[in-house]
């Protein structure tokens, strides 16, 4: 059953999707994860570029596979799989929801402008 989860994943992300609410390249900070845990922790930057996902905490930096399915954000690590309905928020924000474990998991994401960051 993985492996067809693992092949359905890979042709997903091979095929020519239309890409969700975020423009990408983009740089997102977390700025609420509830409940609190430590896969969105505030404060982590999440870099998306090309079908590539960095996340950034404390310095280390974690790389994912992702792909937009309808308005859904597929996120695939070595030992998890997440996917996210995603919601746009007012000004730069962004909401994914996601049920991990059993229990629904929102955060709330705003987009870091890398030139007014580098500015200050």
């Amino acid at each position: 059953m993985s492996r067809i989860f693992v092949l359905l994943f890979f042709l997903l992300l091979s095929a020519a999707c239309e890409p969700g609410p975020v423009k990408l390249p983009a740089t997102w900070t977390v700025l609420e994860s509830e409940p609190a845990n430590n896969l969105f922790a505030p404060g982590m930057e999440l870099c998306f570029a090309g079908s590539r996902l960095s996340v950034v905490k404390n310095g280390n930096t974690a790389e994912y596979q992702y792909v937009w399915v309808d308005d859904k954000l597929a996120v695939r690590s070595t030992f998890s799989d997440w996917l996210f309905k995603t919601e746009a928020g007012a000004g730069d924000t962004l909401y994914l929801y996601e049920q991990y474990a059993g229990h629904p998991m929102k955060i709330k994401l705003i987009r870091i402008n890398k030139s007014k960051k580098n500015k200050s």
